[in-house]
This record gives structure tokens, C-alpha cells and sequence, in this order.
């Protein structure tokens, strides 16, 4: 071989051997690149890998946090489910519709029975506080207070007043303002304080002189729209019932004028879309004084109970003043409780038609320390009368009885009877409670 031949040969493998380095160079320096890059990534991986146990932390944290979170929002649950059976258990275990006969005059501003108390509207405001949502307006010898005297004919010779109709609808607005309803505890007496319907007969007793069915229509027209308000008090939402007669007589010949006074007036007052109610027949025996309404109901029933919407019961249990009276250590709770279950007892089963929520207590009291009742000069404790309170609310409550009336909580300075209340404002407490509280 020649020499030529060879170098072309060398410079031809060395031509061969440069490429193929360049070649292999280049794969080398990206191959480099992709190592650097890796490295890079796996810094990076590196890195978040740290952040792992952090984040693992914080998921723990998280999951904890939550489940406290669930366990307060279970117990917060529970306890509005507890609040709301409470409320269910007490709206049905405290359904009384309480309320007060209320003479007018301590009431009305000006009198001297109002002046005594010590702040304005004192007594409307114990009433509200008391929870009492109804009262039972009755006259007194202050007079005509009220000024509401609808009859220009009054049996006694009561002046009547021009605008009754306008003194009516204040006296309304002032009940209701204080969110308390009006029954006209009888329509009329001899002071005028009312509206100057006199019924002829009142605590068994016949009146000697009293307003005539003929005029007593015509005045229950007057409250039906024919007035200067063109207003149908009868029917006033204001105004619960009437009841338009008290303890009187009805049944046989003797007392036939009665019966037939009652029932058209009952018709009457009825026909102008108002409510009634009534207690007659309330002593059947003489002088004997019992509440055996299971033989009284349904004589009652029978002649005027297609007009009247409420059954009404008075019920003392006058026997355990007298058994009380002077022995403070008489167990006046167990005593009253069983003679008043006793009584309602006796309402439910004489009620014939009308359900147990239409049969209403609308006078019971008892007094305290030395008081004046129709047996008497009584004295009992505070605290007696106080579980006297206790014992009817709680045998009313056994049997369903649910409207209960108290007569007259408020003293007068002329006359202690039943109430809890000095006329300056002296409270016996425990009856007050005892009265607030059912």
C-alpha cells in the first residue's frame, strides 16, 4: 500500500473518530442537562416531602378540631330539643285562665279607693303581674266611678250619663291596653256603677227593685249598636261574657219572674253575637251551703242551658275557714284540696253536653289574719290562706278545670274579706306567689 492510500486512510478515521466524539459529547452534555434536571426535581420532590408531616399535622389537627366542633353542635341540638319539650310540658301543665272580681272604684282614677295605692294604675299593674287576664267588674259604694249608667230609668234613681257609650269604650281601652278582658259581673246595682241593668234577684236573695225585662232589653239594645258609637258592645272582643245575674233562684213556681227575667235576657244579649254565662242555683238546700253540682248542673241545664256558653260554680269551702279559724296548726292544704277535687268532681259529672273547658270557678277566697265573710268574723294565718290558693290550683289542674276566678284579691279599708292585698300595698307573699306561680 502506498503512502498516499494511507493517509487518506488516517484522515478519513480521524475525520470518522471526530464525529463520532462530537456526537458522543453532545449526548454526554445532554445527558448532563437531564441529570441536572432530575436533580432539580427531586430537590423539589425532596422539599415537598418535608412539607408531608406538616401537612399531616394539620390534617390531624383539622379532623380533631372538627369532631369537637360535631360533639358541641350535637349537645346544642340536644339541649333546644330538651328547651322545647320543657316548653310543650309547661304550655300544658299551666293552661289556667286566671282572673279577679275587681270592684270598679279601685280601679278608676280619682277614687279614694285608687288614691290610696301607692303609684298610679297600681292595681291594673298587679293584675298583669299576677297573670291575671280577665277581671270581673263588680259596683261598690263609691258610686257611679265608671260612668258607663246606660239606663235614664235606673230603679233607684242613679243619675244616667250622656255619654256612657264613650266612658264604656275608655274603660275597654284601659283593660285592654293592660291585656286584660272584661265581664260585667252582673250589668247593674243600686250605687249605679254599672250599666244599670238591676236583676231581680242577687246572692239568693230577691232585690227589691229592679229593672224590668221590657227596659232590660231596651238597654241591651243600646249596648248592641243603637248608641252614639254606633258600636256593638255585646259583641266587643274586649268584653269575654256577661253575666247578667248572680246567685239567684230559677227553679219552680216560686220563682217563675226569675226564670223567665234570666232567660230573655240571656236571648237577648245571644242574639247580638254575645257570650253568657251565669251562676244560679248555686245553695239548692236552705241554708245549708253545698256545691253538689252534679244535682245543680243539670237542673240548670234544663232551663237555660241552650243560652249560655259557660257553666259557672262558687266554691268556698267556707266550712274550713270556720274549722281553721283561731287553730293555726289546721292542715288547710290537704282539707281544701280534697273538698275542692270534691267539688269539681261533682261539676264534671252534672255538665251533661258541655265540655270540661266550659265549666268555670268564678268565686273562691279565702282571707287572712282577721277577716269579715258571710259566716262571720274569721281568723286565719298567712300561710293558710296561702294553701288554700295552692290546694284549689292544684285540684283544679287534677280535674281540668282551667278558668278560675278569685274573689276580690285587693282589701278595702272598709271591709277585709278575701283579699291579699292591703289597700296600701302591703302583700301577703306567700299567697301572692301561691296565685302567681299556678
Amino acid at each position: 500500500m502506498d503512502k498516499k492510500t494511507i493517509c487518506v486512510g488516517l484522515a478519513v478515521g480521524i475525520l470518522i473518530g471526530s464525529i463520532s466524539y462530537g456526537i458522543t459529547y453532545q449526548r454526554l452534555a445532554s445527558l448532563q442537562t437531564l441529570a441536572d434536571n432530575l436533580a432539580a426535581q427531586a430537590e423539589s420532590l425532596k422539599a415537598e416531602a418535608d412539607k408531608v408531616p406538616i401537612l399531616q399535622q394539620q390534617v390531624t389537627s383539622l379532623t380533631a378540631e372538627n369532631a369537637i366542633l360535631q360533639g358541641q353542635v350535637t349537645s346544642l341540638q340536644n339541649q333546644v330539643q330538651q328547651l322545647q319539650t320543657q316548653i310543650i310540658q309547661m304550655a300544658g301543665s299551666s293552661k289556667f285562665i286566671k282572673y279577679a272580681n275587681i270592684p270598679s272604684n279601685q280601679l278608676i282614677a280619682g277614687t279614694p279607693s285608687y288614691r290610696s295605692y301607692p303609684t298610679p294604675d297600681y292595681v291594673w299593674i298587679m293584675l298583669k303581674d299576677l297573670g291575671i287576664t280577665l277581671i270581673q267588674v263588680n259596683g261598690g259604694p263609691e258610686g257611679n266611678v265608671l260612668h258607663i249608667q246606660a239606663n235614664e230609668n235606673h230603679p233607684y234613681g242613679c243619675p244616667y250619663d250622656p255619654d256612657w257609650a264613650e266612658n264604656l269604650d275608655s274603660f275597654l281601652g284601659k283593660a285592654d291596653s293592660y291585656g286584660i278582658k272584661v265581664v260585667f259581673h252582673e250589668m247593674g246595682c243600686k250605687w249605679g256603677t254599672l250599666l244599670g241593668i238591676i236583676a231581680p234577684m242577687d246572692s239568693e236573695e230577691r232585690v227589691e227593685r229592679y229593672t224590668s225585662v221590657s227596659e232590660s232589653l231596651r238597654i241591651i239594645d243600646k249596648l248592641g249598636g243603637n248608641n252614639t258609637l254606633h258600636k256593638n258592645f255585646i259583641a266587643d272582643p274586649r268584653i269575654a261574657w256577661w253575666s247578667p245575674i248572680n246567685e239567684a233562684r230559677i227553679d219552680g213556681s216560686d220563682y217563675s219572674d226569675v226564670r223567665d227575667w234570666t232567660v230573655q235576657v240571656l236571648q237577648r244579649i245571644r242574639s247580638y253575637g254575645g257570650k253568657t254565662s251565669v251562676c244560679v242555683n248555686n245553695y239548692v238546700y236552705g241554708d245549708v251551703r253545698v256545691h253538689d253540682y252534679s244535682q245543680t248542673f243539670p237542673l240548670v241545664i234544663s232551663i237555660i242551658g241552650q243560652y249560655v256558653d259557660y257553666l259557672q260554680a262558687h266554691v268556698y269551702c267556707e266550712d274550713l275557714w270556720v274549722a281553721a279559724s283561731n287553730n293555726p296548726n289546721y292542715d288547710m292544704y290537704t282539707n281544701a284540696f280534697n273538698e275542692f277535687s270534691s267539688a269539681f268532681q261533682s261539676m264534671i259529672d252534672g255538665r251533661g253536653s258541655f265540655s270540661v273547658d266550659k265549666l268555670m270557678l268564678t268565686e273562691f277566697g279565702c282571707g287572712y289574719n282577721t277577716c269579715d265573710t258571710f259566716r262571720g268574723p274569721i281568723s286565719t294565718t298567712a300561710h293558710q290562706q296561702a294553701m288554700y290558693i295552692e290546694a284549689c290550683f292544684d285540684a283544679a289542674k287534677k280535674y281540668g278545670i282551667e278558668i278560675i276566678c278569685y274573689h276580690e284579691p285587693f282589701l278595702s279599708w272598709t271591709y277585709r274579706s278575701f283579699g291579699f292585698i292591703e289597700p296600701d300595698g302591703t302583700i301577703n307573699r306567700e299567697s301572692y306567689l301561691a296565685f302567681k306561680g299556678a
